[in-house]
């Protein structure tokens, strides 16, 4: 009996120990294959095409040739001859004004034109006319002497007034057209104030002159009563009664009516000729290197479409400025890019205002090795690279020089035709591992 219990012991005992056995094996297994982990990344082909480097920006139309026309005279409106939308012809005139000024400096020059012919007539040597033209040089003089300063204090005004609107139109509240219009009004009070040094100096000669030689006054006086019947003259001549078109268009707007007084800071009428545009966009600074003079783009805009027009660029700014048609803190830089297929005689016409979405080329390059954006990386030394799976499906890190950038793919040196790069690779990749590779098919975007 105790034999018997002996032997069914051992053979528990026995089978004890195979399963032990078989465990142990199990785990030693398990940890093997556990040090042994293939990944699997997605993978896409390096592939020598034509690439190209695009950029889309907003953009609005503007006609090539437009003219805002200022008064120089605070008049009042007296006949408007144009509405908005009106065609007109170079010369043409706009609107006239109904001035009391001029009025009056006409009849001071009939006056003074009269005074002069009586003069001409009656030259007589008189003590009393001797003093009363020294009077009216000293009068002159003193006159001339209050117009300098006059025009002084308003030229000093002029240039205060000019700094005001440098800030104004760095804050983007006044238009370039009204900030040049304040240089224009310092730049003719300083010809002005140059023209009424010239006269009190004219003045004070012909005073000292008069007391120094004792000439008959009546000579004189009557060659003051010249001077001052010639500036009459000039002035009523300067004068402008009326404005007329600076060139062949259409009226885009105005913005007096009959009656009212002009403002001599705004634009009385805009002009402009519709028959071709350019676009004024802002390309942000970083891609302002690689703006170039020539370069092609497409304009769409969202009240003609899907209808496209070509244009190339003509015109960048040497400046980069805030950008007025985005809030963002980055400077950009001012482009005109001249339409270059515009029919004036179609339907589909533009007008100045719309706003177009660009697409500027900026580089084209045929046979060109791109590999996808998404499977560039850069290393902490500042240094981009790829990780390349070779046909052991081994990975190898890849140091890359980008060259011409697209949306999705990006130019490189240092990977050849036809070799697998890994796409959006993840942290786990590392150089020299094993990799189980997904090879982008054709028209599969799942791995982008």
């Amino acid at each position: 009996m105790n034999k018997k219990k002996l032997i069914i012991g051992l053979s528990i005992l026995a089978v004890f120990t195979v399963f032990i056995v078989i465990g142990v094996l199990n785990s030693d297994q398990l940890a093997a294959s556990a040090t042994k982990v293939t990944l699997t990344v997605n993978t896409d082909d390096a592939a020598t095409r034509e690439i190209v480097s695009q950029i889309t920006v907003k953009g609005s139309i503007k006609p090539i040739k437009e003219e805002k026309v200022y008064s120089s005279t605070l008049a009042q409106v007296d006949t408007l001859n144009i509405d908005a939308g009106d065609q007109v012809k170079k010369d043409d005139i706009l609107l006239t004004f109904n001035d009391t000024e001029y009025t009056q400096l006409l009849s001071q020059l009939e006056q003074s034109e009269k005074n002069l012919l009586i003069q001409d007539e009656s030259l007589v040597d008189s003590n009393q006319r001797d003093q009363e033209a020294l009077n009216q040089a000293k009068q002159l003089v003193d006159q001339m002497s209050i117009a300098r300063e006059q025009t002084e204090r308003n030229l000093e005004t002029a240039i205060n007034d000019h700094e005001n609107s440098l800030q104004l139109f760095a804050a983007g509240a006044i238009s370039s057209e009204q900030l040049d219009a304040s240089e224009d009004n310092i730049t003719s009070l300083k010809e002005k104030l140059q023209l009424d040094i010239t006269a009190w100096d004219n003045a004070k000669v012909s005073y000292n002159n008069l007391l120094a030689s004792g000439q008959n006054t009546s000579v004189i006086q009557r060659d003051i009563q010249s001077l001052q019947t010639e500036d009459l003259a000039n002035r009523v001549e300067d004068y402008d009664l009326e404005i007329l078109s600076p060139i062949n268009g259409t009226v885009l707007s105005v913005s007096v009516e009959e009656g009212s007084m002009v403002n001599q800071t705004v634009p009385v009428v805009e002009v402009a000729d519709l028959s071709n545009f350019i676009v004024e966009a802002y390309v942000s600074e970083f891609n302002g290197p690689s703006l170039q003079i020539g370069q092609t783009a497409t304009i769409k805009t969202r009240s003609l479409s899907p209808i496209e027009f070509n244009g190339e660029i003509t015109y960048i700014s040497p400046l980069a400025e805030n950008d007025p048609t985005s809030n963002s803190a980055t400077k950009a830089v001012k482009v005109e890019i001249t339409l270059t297929d515009y029919d004036a005689s179609g339907e589909n016409l533009l007008k100045p205002g719309y706003t177009v979405d660009t697409t500027i080329t900026l580089a084209t390059k045929e046979d060109a090795v791109v590999v996808p954006i998404l499977s560039t990386l850069k290393d902490k030394e500042g240094n981009y690279f790829v990780y390349v799976v070779d046909v052991e499906n081994m990975v190898e890190k890849r140091t890359i020089e980008f060259g011409i950038l697209s949306d999705l793919d990006v130019e490189v040196a240092g990977v050849e035709e036809g070799e697998s790069v890994i796409i959006n690779p993840s942290s786990q990749v590392k150089d020299g591992m094993e990799v189980i590779p997904t090879p982008k098919t054709e028209g599969d975007e799942s791995n982008d």
